[in-house]
């Protein structure tokens, strides 16, 4: 049986993708699906637990906490099961993992060290952006800390304006002329995430006003219903 963990969004092609591993840590994969719901399709399979993915510029890139590193699949891959390729070697637990929306640097938790830590896609340029053993030596990270963290991180990378609805990032890439990339929330935005629990393994979606929710795929059971 499939337990669904991390889900990400690629919101090009409106598909979920979802982390999906096993009580023995061995046939671990990636599953998507429509945002609508519908068919759960085997995205790579063959891993081991991976429990946080993201996606960026037609890539996703996750966590496997068992195999203890970074990996990457297409997702316009000709054929699927897509094939997986080693990013970086790992330290530490993940506890949880985004990608910067502009820059593409790639943030994460490490549960074992109490860090959060990010790199580049292609697997260089480490660094250790908070110790939060030293910063809150009474807590430990999990993942809901990522968010907060990796804002801070980011705002310090570049020069950012943040407002409730849009992110605007401007590059200069001469003396004379400049970029600018807005990124606007959509009207009626979705929050989706994974529930699992002896009741149910299962994607379900709800409208961050609370208006509505509902379970729009089932992961490793014949049967789940959202209460």
């Amino acid at each position: 049986m499939h337990v669904p963990k991390g889900i990400a969004l690629d919101v090009d092609s409106q598909m979920l993708y979802v982390c999906a591993t096993t009580s023995d840590n061995s046939g671990g994969k990636i599953v998507r699906l429509s945002t609508s719901g519908g068919t759960v399709t085997d995205f790579v399979t063959g891993l081991n637990e991976p429990v946080e993915i993201d996606i960026f510029a037609g890539e996703a890139y996750w966590m496997d906490s068992v195999a203890k590193k970074l990996q990457k699949a297409s997702t316009g891959a000709a054929s699927l099961p897509a094939t997986a390729t080693d990013v970086v070697s790992l330290s530490g637990f993940v506890g949880g993992m985004k990608i910067h929306p502009i820059l593409g640097r790639i943030s994460w938790t490490d549960q074992s060290n109490n860090k959060v830590r990010a790199i580049d896609r292609d697997g260089t340029n480490a660094e250790e952006l908070v110790d939060l053993a030293t910063a809150f030596p009474t807590r430990n990270i999990n993942r809901a800390s990522l968010q907060g963290v990796g804002i801070l991180a980011w705002v310090t990378t570049t020069t950012t304006t943040v407002s409730s609805t849009t992110v605007t990032v401007t590059s200069t890439t001469s003396t004379t002329t400049s970029t600018t990339t807005t990124y606007q929330e959509p009207d009626d935005p979705m929050l989706y995430y994974t529930v699992s629990n002896r009741r149910k393994h299962a994607v379900v979606r709800i409208q961050l006003d609370a208006t509505r929710r509902e379970v729009i795929a089932e992961i490793g059971r014949a049967s789940c219903r959202e209460r």
